[in-house]
């Protein structure tokens, strides 16, 4: 179980990547720390949640952070497609 979430982890970070928009930062663990390079993570949050029923972690309060950073988690291989995809489709639109 553990090498598939390394896996799913490593997928949903190059499909991130790959979206433009967004840096991911490097971790050990299934959460990934993500920064936005134009918007706000707690306008994200409320899109996602809003508009696709996804949670994620608007990290604007941990230390040394700011309103550009959040945190998700990876997930099965089909809930990580949908949060890339509709990650995709705000970024679209901003």
């Amino acid at each position: 179980y553990r090498r598939q979430r390394q896996m799913f982890k490593e997928t949903v970070r190059s499909a991130l990547e790959t979206l433009g928009g967004l840096e991911v930062w490097a971790t050990e663990t299934h959460f990934m720390l993500v920064c936005l390079r134009m918007g706000k993570a707690s306008a994200l949050k409320d899109y996602l949640a809003g508009e696709h029923g996804i949670l994620i972690r608007d990290a604007s309060n941990f230390d040394g952070l700011n309103e550009r950073f959040f945190r998700i988690a990876a997930q099965s291989r089909e809930e990580n497609d949908r949060l890339v995809k509709a990650i995709g489709q705000w970024l679209e639109e901003e």
